[in-house]
């Protein structure tokens, strides 16, 4: 996939997101149930993890030294769960805010990148040999697509969900 196709799907992803989040008030982003036990709230702090660690792998590639580490032997579940508990306690505004913040750090780094870099299997360890264009697409539209699709038939459920 070239580079311009792939920012354009992710710009889709996080226009449907900010749609979402728009379309909601506060109690109704922070109310349990919109994915599994999970809110809004909590699937967007969890769609910000993941493409944050995408966008600090990238600079970390590039000798930037992104300041936050991961570990090598990470556990999804557990991952998962810490992000969960630590998005309990935080507002919708500060969730939105750390996703828009991964987002465009993102955008960023997939800009530096070549088609050559978006192409190879090799050069990026965590893609464990798919090309680095399909885990960044996994790890981005995709996922935000995954996580949407329940939250949409639950905000339809939902009374009121045009009130903001």
């Amino acid at each position: 996939m070239d580079k311009s196709r792939l920012l354009n799907y992710i710009r889709v992803g996080n226009s449907n997101i900010e749609q979402v989040f728009s379309a909601l008030n506060d109690a109704q982003l922070s109310q349990p149930g919109a994915e599994g036990k999970w809110s809004v709230k909590d699937a967007i702090a969890h769609i910000a993890y993941w493409q944050q660690r995408e966008a600090d792998f990238l600079n970390n590639a590039r000798g930037g030294g992104a300041d936050r580490q991961y570990d090598p032997d990470y556990n999804f579940d557990a991952i998962n769960a810490w992000i969960h508990v630590n998005s309990r306690g935080r507002s919708a505004h500060n969730v939105m805010a750390e996703y828009r913040k991964s987002y465009h750090e993102l955008i960023d780094e997939i800009g530096r990148l070549s088609q050559s870099d978006l192409d190879d299997t090799i050069k990026y360890p965590w893609t464990e040999n798919d090309t680095l264009w399909n885990t960044l697409a996994e790890e981005t539209y995709k996922h935000v697509a995954e996580h949407l699709k329940p939250i949409r038939a639950w905000m339809g459920l939902v009374r009121g969900v045009a009130a903001r």
